[in-house]
């Protein structure tokens, strides 16, 4: 079923005269060293063969090639080495595998695979969680907290926190000390053309094992909602703090909570058309309510378990009994909460909208503004009150000196119709090469005391995944 993107996707790749580019990578170009290249390599093996000799019969303790971990102290050393980067260059990674050539963009090398780094937060009893991964509404990286402390060489050097290595342009400050979420990297799928089963941070540039913006390959993800395009250019390397090209180092990754308790928290949160109780609040697999009523009685929950220090993450129900206006007044409390400081929202269930489908912008429907229109679907109801619907599509025609707007209508009785015409115009466009492709978007404008199971009905499934729809509530 078509499910939306964040309203931020389509605002840029859809609404906007100007998309935004692709960062980072490096020119293309660039001498196969462009970044430079690790050249510990034979001092990294030797501390691996003293690890080795001195912990072969220690079963408590892990040792793999570049790293060490201590299931009793629950502590996991990382033995990396600097790449050097100078003040105030703009970073993207944190630590890198040795055999990456992005070094130019990151702020250490890891001796230790990004498999291998998985594998020791798991030994030393931590789970991994799930990575970001927006084309599945994925958009906050899931785990739990891992700190990391840099602890250069040297008998009087002092251990540094790795946040304090970057500066971040926003803030003015260096980046807030939360950690970082072992989310994971994730396996390719056995029947994949590359590498089937290989763990993908092993594999795909920049086998990132720690990012500073979210990334579905890294092993470690920054735990606020950093989509690449928002932080890029703005997190740079701290002038204040720097370390030295080819410096060995070793960073130190501990779990924020060691004992054994969990501050992620999966809550279920139903919005139904009972204006008595229109939310329900429970814990996922349980039906026990934690809170029921009105949505402030729900929001006062979030603010006791957020002052105790937990991370919430809730899916979302939306019941068929639920008119598109109130749908649209409980997504606004919800996204104005889906923050850092609030609740994260999960992807949603199977055969529903995600929750920005009802946070529309209003300038989304000036179609003079676009450069590209969606579908467009106006939902009524027919003599015997059954739902009817009419497609609109959109054109800017350019041919004259000024842009002139044309339009084309079809009426849909049902789902399977809507489905088929939208197919047979995608084609028809696709055979002539004047015809721009319409975007896999659809906008439905309908009636406030439309219901929700009234809207899936009528638009699940008609566009091909991944798509977009955003419900309009017709004034």
């Amino acid at each position: 079923m078509a499910v939306p993107y964040s309203c931020l996707f389509l605002n840029l790749a859809l609404l906007t005269a100007t998309a935004y580019g692709q960062f980072g990578g490096g020119p293309e170009d660039a001498p196969s060293d462009y970044g430079g290249s690790p050249r510990q390599a034979e001092a990294a093996a030797a501390r691996d063969n003293a690890n080795l000799s001195k912990h072969h019969e220690n079963a408590k303790i892990l040792v793999l090639p570049g790293l060490l971990a201590n299931k009793e102290t629950k502590r996991v050393e990382l033995l990396a080495e600097a790449t050097g980067l100078e003040a105030e260059t703009v970073i993207e990674f944190l630590l890198i595998d040795q055999s990456c050539g992005r070094g130019y963009e990151s702020l250490l090398w890891s001796f230790a695979k990004p498999s291998d780094v998985h594998r020791a937060l798991e030994f030393i009893g931590m789970k991994p969680g799930t990575p970001y991964h927006p084309n599945a509404l994925q958009f906050w990286p899931k785990g739990e907290r891992v700190i990391a402390t840099v602890q250069p060489e040297g008998a009087d050097a002092k251990p540094i926190r790795l946040e304090k290595l970057i500066w971040d342009k926003q803030t003015g400050t260096t980046l807030e000390e939360t950690g970082l979420v072992f989310t994971g990297s994730y396996r390719l799928p056995n029947d994949s053309d590359f590498n089937p089963g290989a763990y993908a941070a092993d594999v795909i540039e920049p086998k990132s094992v720690g990012s500073i913006f979210n990334h579905r390959l890294t092993v470690l993800d920054v735990p606020s909602r950093a989509p690449k395009h928002e932080v890029y250019g703005k997190r740079l390397v701290n002038p204040d703090i720097l370390l030295g090209k080819h410096q060995l180092v070793t960073l130190i990754l501990e779990p924020v909570i060691k004992d054994g308790q969990d501050r992620i928290l999966d809550l279920q949160l139903a919005f139904t058309g009972d204006q008595q109780h229109p939310t329900i609040l429970t814990k996922a697999g349980d039906d026990t309510p934690l809170a029921k009523g009105k949505l402030v009685t729900v929001l006062a929950a979030f603010e006791k378990l957020f002052k105790q220090d937990r991370e919430i993450f809730v899916t979302l129900d939306y019941r068929d009994d639920l008119t598109i206006a109130d749908a649209q007044r409980y997504s606004q409390l919800i996204k104005a909460i889906d923050t850092d400081q609030g609740i994260r929202v999960e992807p949603p269930q199977k055969g529903q909208f995600f929750y920005e489908a009802f946070c529309p912008r209003e300038d989304m429907l000036d179609r003079e503004a676009r450069y590209a229109h969606p579908w467009e679907l106006e939902l009524s109801r027919n003599a015997e009150q059954a739902v009817a619907g009419k497609l609109l599509l959109f054109d800017s025609d350019y041919s004259e000196d000024e842009e002139v707007l044309t339009s084309q209508r079809w009426n849909v009785s049902d789902q399977a119709v809507l489905k088929k015409q939208i197919a047979e115009l995608t084609a028809a466009r696709a055979d002539n090469p004047e015809n721009l492709p319409v975007p896999n978007v659809l906008f439905v404008h309908a009636r406030p005391d439309f219901l929700y199971g009234e809207i899936m009905g009528f638009t699940a499934g008609v566009l091909p995944e991944p798509s977009t729809i955003y419900v309009f509530a017709k004034k």
